[in-house]
């Protein structure tokens, strides 16, 4: 039988590298034990929450700084859902000199801010637009 093959694929002019019997040479598929997200995931929460610096990121992932760059700024973060229930809201102005300051409004049973805005004063009118805009999106 593979006489007859190799004078098959002469007569149609193939070009037969190897054995002379049609086997099918399969390269074993060798996947990493992590998908690449998760790998992503992985090095965001390591350089966010555990304080890993780029380096110390390299070299426990035996990769280059350059990569670890790459998938610092590949990674999307979630976009965070607030979801419209009624709350408690803590209201309270935070300043960085004379006319730098937040207003932030937080929750504090979630423990979460759920409105922040930059102010030059402390008025009531900033609280009420604040309130304003947290009933607008049902969430007092």
């Amino acid at each position: 039988m593979p006489k007859m093959w190799l004078q098959k694929n002469k007569e149609e002019g193939i070009k037969q590298r190897g054995s002379a019997l049609p086997l099918q040479r399969v390269q074993p598929y060798i996947c990493s034990t992590r998908k690449p997200s998760r790998l992503r995931s992985s090095i965001w929460n390591d350089f966010v929450f555990n304080r890993y610096t780029i380096k110390q990121l390299a070299s426990k992932h035996n990769r280059s700084i350059d990569w670890v760059r790459k998938k610092l700024w590949a990674y999307k973060l979630p976009a965070s859902v607030i979801t419209p229930t009624k709350i408690v809201a803590v209201m309270d102005c935070v300043f960085f000199g004379r006319t730098n300051g937040y207003l932030v409004v937080r929750d504090p049973h979630r423990k979460c801010n759920i409105y922040w805005a930059e102010i030059q004063r402390e008025t009531l009118d900033e609280y009420r637009y604040a309130r304003d805009t947290l009933e607008s999106l049902a969430l007092i």
